[in-house]
């Protein structure tokens, strides 16, 4: 039985993860649905509070990425999680940090960056699909 809930976790914490990641992609790529935050939409707070948000979203992503990551993290980590759902577990709190990261995402209001060229401009498309 324990074998079964350790699937349908597993199953959980991946499908979550598909749907994050999609969700990771109309944000990057612009294609917010009027209801979706994304890397471009109007700020609506003073420039420095939303750079500070963000940075600090970055940061929890990147410290939970790269912390439960290590293998040390890993060892101790297995004594309160079992072993064959670590990695889902894994991947559950990388979700988390990521839909906090795609929620709380304060934007700054200008464009940082654009391509007017066409040619450049459906290679760098065709790169962000690939990706």
């Amino acid at each position: 039985m324990k074998r079964v809930l350790f699937f349908i976790y597993g199953l959980f914490c991946h499908a979550l993860f598909l749907v994050v990641y999609a969700w990771m992609a109309m944000f990057l790529g612009n294609f917010g649905l009027n209801f979706v935050t994304t890397i471009d939409s109007p700020r609506e707070v003073p420039l420095g509070r939303a750079v500070l948000i963000d940075l600090c979203l970055i940061a929890l992503f990147g410290f939970q990425h790269s912390v439960m990551a290590r293998p040390g993290f890993k060892k101790w980590w297995t004594q309160f999680v079992p072993q064959p759902i670590e990695r889902s577990t894994f991947v559950l709190a990388s979700c988390i940090c990521m839909i906090a990261l795609l929620t709380l995402w304060q934007p700054i209001g200008f464009v940082v960056w654009d391509v007017t060229s066409p040619a450049i401009r459906v290679a760098l498309h065709a790169l962000f699909a690939i990706g």
